[in-house]
């Protein structure tokens, strides 16, 4: 609620018991910051039914009534707040004018026995009274979250950072590849001239050229096969390396490890047998320590029997002594002198003292056997995953094996296959025989490195426009960041002036 809404209204109030109050009404005028009158005139209960009618449950019910009110018409508008009895306490309702009344309990109402007055008043710290409207958790949570955010523009940003500096070096690529690719497209287009001025003077039948030229696709076909089959042979070579070199460290590993000391069952074993010790050795203590604390308590209370010597006796002084200082055990029913009984109470605190002491022994046995146990199920654990992984791996080699065995055979063939049709090729008499299959020759494998050129340097545009894209996004992100580091490094001051407002006292 705005101060100049508060100077600029009139504010109708209707009390019914409230406080001192029976049923008052009173108009206050706009600008009435002091309320004056004799003593016993309930100007504090007045105003803590304006409290009340503001949204705080700091008023009370008179005395005699069950039910109680009070009406606030504030421009036109009317707020409400009842009061009813239920046994012991006093049940809130209605619809105030604050929806939360926290920091006006806090710092707006100040009858005497307001906490923050108090404290002024006591010379204290007015900090924890403070911050208690502050949702600090939520500051924390808002501070974390912001420094995570952070964490996580930062390593985008080294990424961008990486990807920046890859892009002169792909670029150098790009530039290369397409000079190649330029270079080789130059000398295909010579190549092919030179085959095109072979097919002029090449006084043969159409028949007979278009057999050639199927010929020769023929081989170009089978070469690019060839080349498809040594690849994935290489690929599978590798692959073959590192099972093998994985192979080693595993066998190594498990020829090198330690057999384990004992097996982790035999230990489960010794650790409920210390448990069930344990057990038992608490049942003692605490019957011990029962004997104990009553023996002390009927010492104390002198709840025993004191049978002193009778009166007219006849015996010596120090019988009646003697017999004073006895005591009829309440136990077994005998007869014993106190000093007796303290020194047998001593010796049990002494007994229970040792069981004390066993029991921190057995517990220490206990938490080492179990740490053991916890060690060894590790290592049987590790040992039968490396067992696991190296039959894996042996499986994997073994396939890896007959997949090489198989490439090496087809590409075997493959190279028979394209022996076969450069012979044929070669056996067609056309011209110039040997210079026209030099030149298709020549113009196949420049054809395929043709093609690798431009799937290497499609790749490469990729690459580069992925990573361009990715670039763009930096100074956006350096915002954020910056955001994300100014609200993380507030210090508590600044949040609270921040967030001051997080828990909103809603007005209508």
């Amino acid at each position: 609620m705005a101060t100049n809404q508060v100077a600029e209204s009139a504010v109708r109030v209707e009390v019914k018991n409230i406080g001192g109050i029976t049923e008052a009404s009173s108009t206050l005028p706009p600008g009435v910051s002091v309320l004056t009158g004799e003593n016993a005139t309930n100007r504090t209960s007045f105003l803590t039914a304006l409290m009340a009618g503001l949204g705080s449950e700091r008023a009370s019910l008179k005395g005699d009534a069950e039910r109680g009110s009070v009406t606030l018409e504030i421009d036109g508008t009317t707020y409400t707040r009842t009061l009813e009895r239920q046994g012991e306490t006093v049940a809130f309702g209605g619809d105030p004018f604050l929806d939360d009344p926290e920091l006006a309990d806090l710092f707006a109402f100040l009858l005497e026995n307001n906490e923050a007055r108090r404290t002024i008043a006591r010379g204290d710290d007015l900090r924890e009274l403070i911050m208690r409207p502050v949702d600090t958790d939520r500051i924390d949570a808002e501070i974390d979250s912001c420094k995570r955010e952070r964490d996580e523009i930062d390593e985008e940003l080294d990424r961008l950072d990486r990807l920046e500096n890859e892009l002169p070096e792909l670029e150098e690529e790009r530039q290369n590849t397409k000079e190649e690719l330029n270079s080789t497209r130059e000398d295909l287009d010579s190549v092919q001239d030179e085959i095109e001025a072979f097919d002029k003077d090449i006084e043969q039948s159409r028949s007979q050229k278009q057999e050639l030229e199927t010929a020769f696709q023929r081989v170009r076909d089978a070469k690019s096969e060839l080349e498809d089959l040594e690849f994935d042979l290489e690929t599978d070579r590798t692959t073959l390396e590192e099972l093998e070199s994985e192979r080693s460290e595993l066998q190594e590993k498990l020829s090198t490890a330690d057999e384990p000391e004992e097996s982790p069952d035999r230990l489960s074993g010794r650790i409920q047998e210390l448990r069930d010790r344990k057990r038992k050795i608490d049942d003692t203590i605490s019957e011990l320590g029962s004997v104990i604390s009553f023996n002390e308590e009927m010492l104390e209370d002198e709840g025993v029997s004191v049978e002193l010597a009778d009166a007219d006796s006849s015996g010596a002084p120090t019988d009646e002594l003697l017999a004073a200082d006895e005591m009829t055990c309440w136990t077994c029913g005998s007869s014993a002198s106190a000093d007796e009984i303290s020194a047998t109470l001593d010796r049990l605190r002494s007994l229970r003292a040792d069981k004390l002491d066993e029991r921190r022994e057995v517990e220490s046995n206990i938490d080492e056997l179990s740490e053991k146990r916890s060690n060894l199920r590790e290592q049987r654990n590790a040992l039968e995953q490396a067992e696991d992984r190296l039959e894996t791996v042996e499986s994997d080699i073994e396939a890896t094996q007959e997949r090489i065995g198989d490439l090496e055979s087809r590409i075997e063939s493959k190279e028979e296959e394209v022996s076969d049709l450069e012979a044929e090729a070669e056996s067609i008499e056309v011209g110039d025989h040997e210079g026209l299959l030099e030149l298709h020759r020549e113009s196949n494998e420049l054809e395929l490195r043709v093609e690798n050129l431009e799937s290497e340097l499609a790749s490469l545009d990729e690459k580069i426009a992925e990573r361009e894209e990715a670039i763009q996004k930096r100074d956006a992100l350096e915002a954020d960041r910056e955001d994300q580091s100014i609200t993380s490094g507030l210090s508590e001051s600044v949040c609270l002036g921040r967030v001051w407002n997080l828990p909103k006292q809603t007005t209508r």
